[in-house]
């Protein structure tokens, strides 16, 4: 079975409380008053569904012209139990906004894509 992602949202912040994932804070766009500039923290939350046990996971950044805007990071780990599904969340600071357009945060687990959110780029 390959990973299937249930949800994938990118929000200003996302804790885990009480056994719960929180997100707070939810987007798709970010407006800006100029290009370049830097978006000083957001974070990314998903659901993964797959086989029980451990798995690796990566979130990369792709601008509009398909090149990468952070050099991936190395792999995280995370746990899947019996149930099938497991949330992931990773906060991102000094993230990188080259020009207007879209920003597709893409997530890898076990070495392949499996799930995409886009972020559309927007001047003020």
């Amino acid at each position: 079975m390959s990973a299937r992602v249930s949800y994938f949202l990118v929000c200003d912040s996302a804790v885990r409380t009480s056994g719960k994932m929180n997100a707070l804070g939810i987007f798709n766009t970010i407006f800006v008053r100029q290009f370049p500039t830097v978006h000083p923290n957001l974070a990314l939350v998903a659901e993964v569904v797959d086989e029980p046990g451990e798995h690796t996971f990566q979130f990369h950044f792709k601008s509009s012209d398909e090149n990468d805007v952070l050099p991936p990071p190395p792999a995280g780990k995370f746990v899947i139990g019996e149930f099938g599904s497991q949330e992931i969340a990773a906060e991102i600071g000094n993230l990188p906004l080259r020009q207007p357009g879209f920003l597709a945060v893409e997530l890898w687990i076990d070495g392949k894509k499996a799930g995409q959110r886009d972020i559309m780029l927007r001047r003020l």
